[in-house]
Parts: C-alpha cells; structure tokens; sequence
C-alpha cells in the first residue's frame, strides 16, 4: 500500500492540532516543524494499521451480508 495522501487544508488542520494536544498534554509548545513531523511518524507508522482493521471490519460485515443472503436460498 502506497502512503496516504492528505490534502494541504486538511494538514495545516492536523499540525494546529497536534500543536493544541502537545501544549495542553505535554505542558510544552512545539513548533510546526515538530508537530509536523510527529503526524508524519504516526501516519507511517499507524495508519496502515488502522486501514487493515477496516478492511477486516468490512470483510466481517460482508461475511455476515453474505450469510444472511445465502441463508433465504431455496432448495
């Protein structure tokens, strides 16, 4: 899987937010150099872990459609 895209906006959204979190949790301001580099971190390293539990979460949920559509067969 390739990495995951985020639109320009949507970034400068997530670095205030981050440099929010880090203020208030770590009692310390960090710059958007910093606060950029940890999303980065944890978009390498989490989301792709997050995207396989969706794809099993929705491979459940079908499974379970599938059933149910195979169990009003007639025979």
């Amino acid at each position: 899987m390739g990495s995951i895209e985020i639109d320009q906006q949507k970034k400068k959204v997530l670095i205030e937010k981050i440099k929010v979190f880090y203020s208030k949790e770590m009692e310390e301001e960090i710059g958007e150099f910093k606060a950029k580099k940890l999303m980065d971190f944890f978009m390498n390293e989490l989301a792709v872990q997050i995207y396989n539990m969706a794809v099993e979460d929705a491979k459940e949920y079908m499974s379970q459609r599938i059933e149910d559509l195979l169990s009003i067969q007639k025979y």
